[in-house]
């Protein structure tokens, strides 16, 4: 009996304390757009040590690169001539006609996965990868001249 009492008393209370719903995900910052000026994001992940990177590359010349284990952004900045010229090399060799994903048949342990975006001239294009698959010719070089950008921001 007196439950039945207290309960109207406490409920209002006990709502009123409940935590509010959690709001809408912000999007991703993996997700392109146009005003933003990128024109390539290139992601890596996995391996043994856990690795997971982001680089972003806009039109300007910054690089972005965030880091998972690291937290703190690593910004460099390149010739802008040189991210249009990577970007226009990719359409040039085929990457917005490649398929969305290539995945080995055994997508084992410690393997990476490479995710690359082009974002040139009102197009988007993200094609995902991971070590072991069958790369065509397109992606392969897609994935070099990235990574040769990459290493032009570590001198």
């Amino acid at each position: 009996m007196r439950w039945v009492l207290v309960m109207p008393i406490i409920a209002p209370v006990m709502v009123a304390c409940a935590p509010s719903p959690l709001p809408s995900p912000s999007p991703t910052p993996s997700a392109p757009t146009k005003s933003e000026g990128v024109l390539i994001i290139f992601e890596r992940s996995g391996g043994i040590a856990g690795i997971h990177e982001i680089w972003r590359f806009y039109g300007d010349g910054r690089v972005i690169r965030e880091e998972r284990i690291r937290g703190t952004p690593f910004v460099a900045r390149l010739p802008a001539e040189n991210i249009e010229r990577v970007a226009r090399h990719l359409i040039e060799t085929g990457f917005l006609e490649l398929a969305d994903e290539y995945m080995p048949t055994n997508p084992c342990c410690d393997l990476f996965t490479y995710r690359l975006t082009l974002v040139y001239e009102g197009k988007t294009k993200t094609v995902t990868t991971m070590d072991f698959a069958e790369q065509p010719r397109a992606l392969v070089e897609a994935l070099r001249v990235v990574n040769e950008l990459i290493r032009l921001t570590e001198r």
